[in-house]
């Protein structure tokens, strides 16, 4: 398992969500299995991301695991549970929103995320991946 961020997020999120739902990849080839919502609300996420004043929106990335790697369903969701407690200790879904969509078309499971910049209870700015050399190691 490798997660990876994006250096995306100042932009509409429609672009970001259209992709992860398009079917379609960034090579135009077909998503076969297609690309699946896997925890979140987009119309939420992408609201959030929409309305926030400042210039960078929200934070992207994947969680990709290798082709031997076959994580279940409960095991994906556990994934996600520990994704929170790491990345916005003590916050928790219901005051970090985020959007995760499954691929599967490249032989591997990727659980793709967008997560706005905001802390949902109070509005205020958080980023789950600051710039920096410190947020790298």
């Amino acid at each position: 398992m490798i997660i990876s961020f994006f250096n995306h997020g100042t932009g509409k999120a429609a672009s970001a969500i259209n992709y992860l739902f398009s079917k379609h990849d960034s090579d135009g080839k077909l998503r076969e299995p297609p690309a699946e919502l896997f925890y979140g609300d987009a119309d939420i996420t992408k609201v959030l991301i929409d309305t926030n004043p400042r210039k960078f929106k929200y934070t992207s990335g994947v969680i990709a695991f290798r082709d031997q790697e076959k994580p279940t369903e409960r095991q994906l969701q556990q994934i996600v549970k520990s994704f929170y407690e790491t990345f916005a200790p003590g916050l928790g879904p219901e005051k970090v929103n985020s959007l995760f969509v499954k691929h599967q078309d490249k032989g591997n499971i990727e659980l793709h995320f967008v997560i706005p910049m905001i802390e949902v209870s109070t509005m205020k700015r958080f980023n789950i991946n600051p710039p920096g050399k410190y947020s790298q190691m």
